[in-house]
């Protein structure tokens, strides 16, 4: 994260994120000088001699004098006159309350502020600004600092919400090293500026932080990270600067003004003699760093004071740059220098005293860090409008002056276009409307009126830029509610969208139900008649066992099982052509009988009518005999006869019997071939039915999915679009009836603060440290 250095360079003030600043009365740094009580070396190398000497509360006085010094003989240059004098027997608490207080409650008004604590190494400038932490007594600026901040925020507004943001880094040996960064990885950070966020130190770690416990606990993180060393005047002397920033945004729900305020409590490291401090190796490299950027740190205060010098040598120090803004810029400035009382350290001292005098001269603009709402800037809209429209008036009553006058109105436009050439000319043309003047005698001092025209179109050129940024700021308004009203108008279709897709997808799952229920329905139909058709072929095989088990006659039987139908049709002919034979036969033997019987007749007459003999005797006899034998052929034949007929009849009946056999079967074959085929069918039916049951199933557990999922987007939008709704109608209610709720929240107490913070009500739950 990147820490927002300077806000405002003079160009980029009203560049940043829309925020404007209003610009206070110009000040000076405010210098205040310490002295420290001295320590056992200087009693002891001193013999306890002391070269200063407080005479009141803004006068401090060197009252020793070494023959190296110069001006030893002008009292002048040895009285030093500061905002504030510290003597020893000064407490923490009165420091604090006395140089840094003021700017912590400027801190409020969206002001930025800077205390930094300057001197020789070991005259007390870490005990000044941080002190002992937890002592009440010993505690420096920087915690009180912070208790203080989180007081005034337990004491503020309910309606003003806080975002409070640590940033701790150093600068070492020309390199910015970030101290809360735990990796061990940022130890050579760089500047950088935009329009945007000003100077700021680019990946330099940001906290958010919601109580003092917090911000010490980062603080001695920082200690842990910080770069020391021992030396002959300090053993624990501080190798770098100490850059501790804090930043506090106020927003007021109401309003949804936003102010924020920087603050850099800045512990520098101290100006070393190495004759003094026996630095050697890399401390006396770092000391030959520190006292190199402590000199660039007097150059641009120099420069600054300085009216003949045009350029401002910020960049040639990681330290000057990072304090521009500090130092001639937007910000409150307070400047401690701390001073040893030992003669010993006699030139350290005046040379710190002269710094801070010339650092009193630094003049800075600090300005309110502010963005307005939208009601704010309708309001300073409207008041700029009116400014113009008098200015307008003003400036054309003064035209119409300056016509009456004989001069001339030269056109804006062409004011604009050749500005250079009109400032170039413009003392000419002044002493020409002067000697117009003058011969026509008027009272009226037409040069002052020129240059209060030329004011007023300053003014007017001043004011008409800020209404372009006003206007431009209402645009962007403009253009947030626009798209929220879009993006109102979307969420209304989309949600209609998924309303109506939900409600298809409904009567879809409704139909697919029907469905299913139908072709679950015939699928139980089906299920039944092939259950009954089961039972039907059952019987049937039942009756074809029972037919296959009737003994017509074992011939039959076996020729019924054994032969095809083909063997059957031969067998029938081969019968038929024996009843054929037998029926021959049978006409035969009767038509031989009746001859016969014809014969025996006539033979019988004939013996009748006829007597014979006895050689006619003996053929009667004969043929009586052959007769006799005629007779029982005959009576033979009748018997074969009937008998033939009994087996016609009886093939005739078991040919009838055989040919109801085989069309019984041939009926039964039909029938188990229609059996077979309407079980086949329904086996298939049944397949198709589990199929389509499978699929329709899948089809509707995707149904149930897409409805599952757009009733989370319904109630996602319906969420979102209530999230906006309410977003609306309070950006509506807060434009609208401002001025109704502010006095119905006037009287409420505490605030609310980012990440917990929590308010007093009015009663500060920070303990007081006095």
């Amino acid at each position: 994260m990147s820490e927002n250095i300077n806000n405002n360079n003079n160009n980029s003030n009203n560049n940043n994120n829309g925020a404007n600043s209003e610009v206070t009365n110009e000040t000076g740094v405010h210098v205040y000088c310490r002295v420290r009580p001295p320590n056992e070396a200087e009693r002891t190398n001193g013999n306890g001699i002391l070269c200063v000497s407080v005479k009141s509360e803004q006068c401090i006085e060197i009252t020793t004098s070494s023959a190296d010094l110069k001006g030893e003989n002008d009292p002048k240059e040895r009285t030093f006159y500061l905002d504030h004098i510290f003597p020893m027997d000064t407490t923490q608490s009165y420091v604090y309350k006395t140089a840094a207080k003021p700017i912590v409650d400027q801190l409020f008004k969206g002001i930025n502020g800077t205390v930094l604590a300057y001197g020789q190494t070991s005259s007390g400038k870490t005990f000044t600004m941080e002190g002992v932490i937890g002592d009440n007594e010993k505690m420096g600026v920087i915690p009180r600092m912070v208790h203080d901040v989180f007081g005034m925020i337990s004491n503020a507004e309910e309606h003003i919400e806080f975002q409070l943001k640590v940033s701790i880094c150093e600068v070492y040996m020309e390199r910015i090293r970030d101290l809360l960064d735990t990796s061990g990885t940022k130890n050579n950070l760089r500047i950088h500026e935009d329009k945007i966020h000003g100077i700021y130190v680019k990946d330099l770690s940001e906290y958010y932080v919601t109580s003092p416990e917090e911000v010490f606990e980062l603080m001695a993180l920082g200690h842990k990270h910080r770069a020391v060393a021992s030396t002959n005047m300090n053993s624990y002397s501080s190798r770098s600067h100490l850059i501790f920033m804090l930043q506090l945004q106020q927003k007021n729900v109401f309003d949804s003004s936003v102010k924020v305020g920087r603050l850099f409590l800045v512990d520098l490291a101290g100006s070393e003699k190495i004759s003094k401090t026996g630095a050697e190796g890399l401390t006396l490299d770092e000391a030959k760093t520190i006292n190199k950027s402590l000199s660039c740190l007097g150059n641009v205060i120099n420069a600054l004071t300085d009216n003949s010098k045009n350029y401002i040598p910020y960049r040639d120090s990681k330290l000057t740059r990072i304090l521009q803004n500090s130092l001639g810029g937007n910000s409150l400035t307070a400047l401690i220098v701390t001073c040893s009382p030992s003669v010993v350290n006699e030139a350290e001292t005046i040379g710190t005293l002269r710094f801070g005098i010339r650092a009193k001269m630094v003049k800075n603009i600090p300005k309110v860090n502010q963005q307005y709402s939208v009601e704010q800037l309708q309001i300073l809209l409207s008041a700029a409008q009116k400014k113009l429209s008098e200015r307008d008036t003003y400036i054309t009553l003064l035209e119409s002056e300056i016509k009456r006058l004989g001069g001339e109105v030269p056109n804006p436009k062409e004011i604009d276009n050749n500005l250079d050439i009109e400032s170039s000319n413009k003392d000419d043309d002044l002493n020409k409307f002067k000697l117009r003047s003058t011969n026509e005698d008027d009272e009226i001092d037409s040069s002052s009126e020129l240059d209060e025209l030329d004011e007023a179109r300053q003014q007017l050129k001043q004011k008409s830029e800020e209404i372009s940024q006003l206007q431009q700021k209402l645009s962007e308004i403009s253009d947030i509610i626009k798209q929220i009203t879009d993006d109102k108008e979307n969420l209304n279709m989309k949600l209609n969208d998924i309303t109506n897709e939900l409600n298809q997808s409904k009567y879809q799952q409704q139909d697919q139900n029907e469905k299913i229920q139908q072709l679950q329905l015939t699928n139980k139909s089906l299920v039944s008649d092939l259950e009954q058709s089961h039972i039907q072929r059952q019987k049937l095989e039942q009756q074809i066992d029972s037919l296959k088990a009737c003994t017509i006659s074992s011939n039959n039987e076996d020729l019924t099982n054994k032969l095809s139908s083909s063997d059957l049709d031969n067998v029938s002919n081969m019968k038929n052509n024996c009843i054929l034979n037998l029926t021959s036969s049978n006409e035969h033997n009767s038509s031989l009988t009746q001859t016969l019987k014809d014969e025996i007749s006539l033979l019988r007459q004939h013996l009748l009518s006829n007597c014979i003999g006895e050689d006619e005797e003996k053929e009667r006899t004969v043929l009586l005999n052959a007769i006799d034998e005629n007779i029982a052929k005959i009576a033979h034949l009748e018997n074969k006869l009937n008998e033939n007929q009994k087996v016609i009849k009886k093939a005739d009946i078991d040919d009838q019997d055989a040919k109801d056999m085989l069309q019984k079967m041939s009926q039964l074959d039909t029938s188990m071939e229609h059996l077979s085929q309407l079980y086949q069918k329904l086996v298939e039916q049944n397949l198709t039915l589990k199929s389509q049951g499978k699929l329709y199933e899948r089809r509707l557990r995707r149904k149930e999915e897409r409805i599952n999922q757009l009733e989370k987007s319904l109630i996602d939008a319906k969420a979102k679009y209530t999230k906006l709704i309410s977003q609306c109608n309070s950006l509506t209610k807060t434009i609208e009836n401002i001025s109704k709720l502010r006095p119905i929240f006037a009287k409420l107490a505490p605030p609310n603060i980012v990440r917990g913070i929590q308010g007093g009500g009015g009663k500060s739950s920070i303990k007081s440290l006095e």
